[in-house]
């Protein structure tokens, strides 16, 4: 299923704003995390691979991956409380 935002008859400069609309959000969201959790998602968005994420932030493997996993939820559910008030 596509997203909601997708939509056939959209043209492109109306496509371009609601990613922009999209990246803003985005930007808010990571913006209410601690800073830890924003370092994570940060990590995660550039592809950073679990290993080096482990031994920058002194972890293991998997504690390295929870955190990773969690900081993105947080990341989403703060995202979706933006999409939602916007």
């Amino acid at each position: 299923m596509k997203p909601e935002w997708i939509q056939p008859q959209l043209t492109c400069r109306s496509k371009s704003s609601v990613l922009r609309e999209m990246v803003e959000l985005a930007g808010k969201a990571v913006k209410t995390l601690l800073p830890r959790d924003q370092e994570l998602v940060r990590y995660s968005t550039d592809g950073m691979p679990i290993e080096q994420i482990a031994s920058l932030l002194g972890l293991s493997y998997d504690a390295a991956e929870q955190a990773r996993r969690r900081a993105m939820e947080r990341f989403k559910k703060a995202y979706e409380l933006l999409t939602r008030g916007s």
